[in-house]
């Protein structure tokens, strides 16, 4: 083939592979080892986390989970 068609391909290539990743920074679809890297993931982890914690102290007070 012509290098022309071959430069078009890469081109198309390349250019479907960056807006791919652009999107999916931009809605937060990541692969698992990815997520720790994004501050606004770290964030929403770390808010989570502390939701969990709260809910895990709450459920232990009333005595859920705790062995009598």
């Amino acid at each position: 083939m012509s290098d022309w068609v071959w430069l078009a391909i890469l081109l198309v290539t390349n250019g479907m592979m960056l807006l791919s990743a652009h999107l999916r920074y931009k809605h937060g679809i990541w692969d698992g080892a990815f997520n720790h890297f994004i501050p606004h993931v770290q964030k929403a982890m770390r808010e989570y986390d502390d939701r969990r914690t709260d809910m895990i102290l709450a459920a232990r007070e009333q005595g859920y989970g705790v062995w009598k």
